[in-house]
């Protein structure tokens, strides 16, 4: 039998037969399938016509960098299977675009992989689904003008699809703005910080059900249902942070955000947020420091109706307050002519007034009496939370650094006894006789009086 035969169903032949007879006539026929025929003899052959695909992908996603636009390159392998000449053999694949074909003729057992090949433009779906699949179908014509059929498998023996993995790389990338207007370093408790966020997906699969969480702000907006690689979102979240005293003090406010996405596979991606997409760095707000302190020092001197007197005290209160938006802690209250009582104040928070913890007293001298007022200042001097003194010389009111005068009553006063001594010598005055005067000057008040001079028209003064 020949591969014809086989193509054709059947073998179709007739013998023929010549004898001489005795008389010396020679005699002949045909076979047939009686003795009464010369029918040719047909012998039906058996055809099996039966085709095989394999499709096999490649793909070089460029170590899971894959992304839309990325060609799949396929190869088919097609072969004669059966047992009869198949023509017109046909490869399709409504999926990818296909090149080459058809191949005229394919002798069974003959493997043709160089007719047709194919390529694939991946989408966004695919990424997300991870894996592109799909089937081709090659079709012969047998030499009986029926179709023979094949869906591509992974080998000649099954109709495994051709699953080509596409590497999904999931990446999610926060960015978080702070903004706050301290009104020139007018900083305080109850300002509000607002943040915007900017979300950002660096990977190759689309997220879903993009959350942006901050445990210590204030969130408003999203979810972000989908978001598309390379998308960016500004719009979905923002929030807002209310001042303390405790971030006054520290000059700063800083803190992270957390973005979560879920990936086509149900995984979840997360990331702290950054000031930019490569990094997580948190976001610092800075907060103006206006460290200020007041001192306000009153005397108090009781001079019982102008009798001021050396040793009398004059008795100091003290108001000491924090007009800067920082706590003040060690302050400290000096004044080095009176003798302070108290102190230090541990802690001062901003606004806070201590009018309890100084106290002082001063000893009037004469040199004050004198002077007619004691004049003196105290400083207080505060330490920052940065490590740093403040200070502050006291006033009569928080808006000025005025000396604290107390008046002291000046009483000037004087008194002059004047006696006189005579020797009348038993009553024998005579004309030209002296008498001698001695005086004695007394300050009366309680102030030193300069360039006392004592007169007398009558006498002749010395001295």
């Amino acid at each position: 039998i020949t591969q014809q035969d086989i193509d054709a169903g059947e073998v179709v032949n007739s013998a023929s037969v010549i004898g001489t007879s005795p008389t010396a006539v020679v005699v002949s026929d045909i076979s047939g399938d009686t003795i009464t025929n010369n029918t040719p003899t047909v012998t039906d052959l058996c055809q099996a016509a039966s085709l095989a695909l394999v499709k096999v992908g490649t793909y070089d996603d460029g170590d899971c960098a894959s992304e839309v636009g990325d060609v799949i390159t396929y190869a088919f392998s097609v072969t004669n299977t059966g047992n009869v000449t198949l023509t017109n053999v046909l490869v399709a694949d409504p999926l990818v675009t296909m090149l080459g074909g058809p191949i005229a003729s394919l002798a069974p057992g003959a493997i043709d992989t160089t007719s047709y090949t194919a390529s694939y433009t991946i989408t966004q779906q695919d990424i997300d689904a991870g894996v592109f699949s799909n089937q081709a179908t090659a079709t012969g014509t047998a030499p009986s003008g029926t179709s023979v059929t094949d869906v591509s498998g992974t080998s000649i023996d099954n109709d495994t699809p051709t699953d080509t993995p596409i590497c999904q790389d999931a990446s999610i990338a926060l960015i978080k703005v702070g903004t706050y207007d301290d009104g020139d370093c007018t900083s305080e408790v109850g300002d509000v910080i607002t943040y915007s966020f900017s979300v950002t997906n660096t990977g190759n699969v689309t997220l879903t059900n993009v959350l942006v969480a901050d445990p210590l702000v204030t969130m408003v907006g999203g979810p972000i249902a989908s978001l598309a690689p390379g998308a960016i979102d500004t719009a979905s979240y923002t929030a807002s942070y209310t001042i303390t005293q405790q971030d006054i003090d520290a000059g700063v406010f800083s803190n992270q955000a957390t973005a979560t996405g879920t990936a086509p596979s149900g995984t979840s991606v997360t990331d702290v947020s950054g000031t930019s997409i490569d990094n997580d760095t948190p976001t610092d707000t800075p907060i103006c420091q206006d460290a200020s302190i007041a001192l306000i020092k009153v005397g108090t001197y009781d001079d019982g109706d102008c009798t001021s007197e050396v040793g009398d005290v004059i008795t100091y209160a003290f108001s000491v307050t924090n007009i800067g938006n920082v706590t003040l802690t060690n302050v400290v209250v000096a004044d080095p002519l009176v003798t302070m009582l108290g102190g230090p104040i541990a802690s001062l928070a901003p606004g806070a007034i201590d009018t309890a913890s100084y106290t002082a007293s001063y000893t009037i001298t004469q040199q004050d009496i004198d002077a007619g007022v004691f004049s003196n200042q105290a400083t207080a001097t505060g330490t920052t939370p940065s490590g740093s003194d403040v200070t502050d010389l006291s006033g009569t009111s928080t808006t000025n650094d005025t000396p604290t005068d107390t008046p002291i009553c000046q009483a000037a006063s004087i008194a002059l006894v004047k006696v006189g001594t005579y020797d009348d010598g038993d009553c024998t005055t005579a004309v030209g006789d002296v008498i001698t005067y001695a005086f004695s000057v007394s300050n009366t008040g309680n102030v030193t009086l300069t360039n006392v001079i004592v007169e007398d028209p009558l006498v002749t003064m010395l001295g």
